[in-house]
């Protein structure tokens, strides 16, 4: 069978060295080349395996590229990590159409990031779900649902690495539905949900009105695709890139965001909503990447703020610059 793995590297890595070991004649479609691809060695992996590559642009995805689906004779077109959208018009030529590699539940969880949003909303399970492609984003049928448990402390990086490598593992499971054309799932309306690509307001802490355990995920899920989740200490924006809960019976008569301990050793403390605290791991901010007892003995003291917002009213500290 010839398929086109059409996607982005190194998300598709995996997955590519598997096909590569099968039985299938492969090509790659894959957006305009980057720096990325130079510096981890796709290029040169691809010339390795003789594999015959196409760029994909907005400009050729509706021209050239289908003359090239053509060409080929091309079976199956797999998505994986691709932010292009796929005109209708071209999704029958191949034999068995165009189908996505989508890394979350449907249509719970539709949209362009469903890992962040699975971390974010505190989700205890997701899913490798491999679907139709059709006009609407991510509600073509489902031919293949792997579930997968999200294990308390991932991150965002942990938890996409996980899943690029099984979906690997369970590609012959899905090409095997693709090829047999088993019974698919059609999508319904209830329980759907579209995310969009998260702003700066869905990756800031909102101190007063999350919980310690929200603000955790939120971290996790901000790590390390976003960088961290955004907060401002001293009317300096800060990313915090890891957090750990601590168990404490809960604080009282302290502000969410106040530093309830400071420490050069010991590390940095934060109260949050309902008296509960968060030790703070690691910080991203001008003064570069530094681990919460760093930051510490850059000068934070007790009783100072995390804030939300910059401006928001904060007690006196003794740092006079941005860190």
């Amino acid at each position: 069978m010839n398929i086109v793995l059409l996607g982005s590297f190194p998300m598709i890595t995996p997955l590519y060295r598997y096909m590569i070991a099968s039985n299938d004649t492969i090509y790659v479609a894959k957006e305009a080349r980057s720096e990325l691809d130079e510096i981890t060695g796709f290029e040169k992996i691809m010339a390795q395996n003789e594999t015959i590559t196409f760029g994909v642009s907005k400009k050729n995805l509706s021209s050239k590229f289908p003359e090239w689906l053509q060409k080929n004779a091309i079976d199956l077109v797999i998505v994986f990590g691709c932010a292009l959208k796929i005109p209708e018009k071209i999704l029958t030529i191949p034999k068995y159409g165009f189908v996505n590699i989508h890394f979350g539940k449907l249509p719970q969880n539709r949209g362009a990031d469903p890992v962040f949003w699975s971390l974010k909303k505190q989700h205890k399970e997701t899913a490798i779900t491999i679907h139709e492609i059709t006009k609407e984003w991510d509600a073509g049928a489902v031919i293949y649902e792997h579930k997968i448990p999200i294990i308390l402390g991932e991150t965002y990086g942990i938890l996409h690495s996980k899943m690029s490598v099984l979906t690997a593992e369970i590609y012959p499971l899905f090409i095997e539905k693709i090829v047999l054309s088993e019974t698919r799932r059609e999508q319904t309306q209830k329980g759907t949900n579209y995310y969009n690509k998260p702003e700066n307001k869905d990756l800031t802490i909102h101190w007063e009105q999350q919980t310690a355990d929200e603000i955790e995920y939120l971290i996790n899920a901000c790590n390390p695709k976003y960088g961290g989740a955004i907060c401002y200490y001293q009317n300096a924006l800060i990313k915090i890139m890891e957090a750990a809960p601590v168990a404490t019976q809960p604080l009282i008569g302290k502000k969410p965001g106040e530093i309830v301990h400071a420490h050069p050793h010991e590390g940095l403390f934060i109260n949050c909503k309902h008296g509960k605290l968060l030790k703070i791991n690691c910080i991203s901010s001008d003064a570069g990447i530094l681990s919460g007892t760093k930051y510490v003995q850059m000068g934070v003291l007790q009783g100072q703020l995390f804030t939300t917002l910059p401006n928001q009213k904060t007690k006196n500290t003794a740092i006079k610059t941005a860190i």
